[in-house]
């Protein structure tokens, strides 16, 4: 797991213009600075495929864009790694996990995400922010069974609760 900065300001309130605001154009810079750190902390290890966390359609639609889809796009293009957004499906729309203590989160998920069948050794699951580890560890169940041997995960912040 490698998140790039803790979820403190004043990225708190960057990562909120992208999601809540219609700022989807500030994850240019900050796709920018994640496939630095990425570069330095791992050199030689590159995943077969970027797989960015989906909304739910109706999210979707609401919002406009998938902040973790954009960022997975252009890490891909900084990296040179594939993106696939067609792999992971959620299927279910589910309360915002943010709203949500950690039990009900787990919950809140639970068999919400389905995967295509897909070929790859190493992928990186990528999303803005990781809180709980709730999200990321209920699509990792499903994209288990696919002969993936490696997930990484890649985030822009992570919380403080989830250390």
């Amino acid at each position: 797991m490698h998140a790039l900065f803790d979820y403190l300001f004043p990225i708190n309130e960057l990562i909120a213009q992208i999601k809540y605001h219609d700022k989807p154009v500030y994850m240019a810079a900050l796709a920018e600075l994640m496939a630095r750190h990425l570069r330095y902390i791992k050199p030689e290890r590159k995943p077969d495929l970027l797989i960015p966390v989906p909304m739910h359609k109706k999210r979707l639609r609401e919002r406009g864009y998938n902040q973790a889809e954009i960022m997975a796009r252009l890490l891909g293009t900084l990296l040179d790694i594939p993106v696939r957004s067609d792999l992971l499906i959620k299927n279910q729309a589910t309360a915002q996990q943010m709203a949500l203590h950690r039990n009900e989160r787990q919950k809140n998920l639970r068999g919400a995400f389905s995967c295509k069948p897909f070929e790859a050794q190493h992928v990186a699951l990528i999303d803005d922010v990781m809180t709980t580890g709730t999200t990321v560890t209920e699509i990792c169940k499903v994209l288990r069974q696919s002969p993936t041997q490696m997930i990484d995960v890649w985030v822009l912040v992570r919380t403080a609760e989830d250390r």
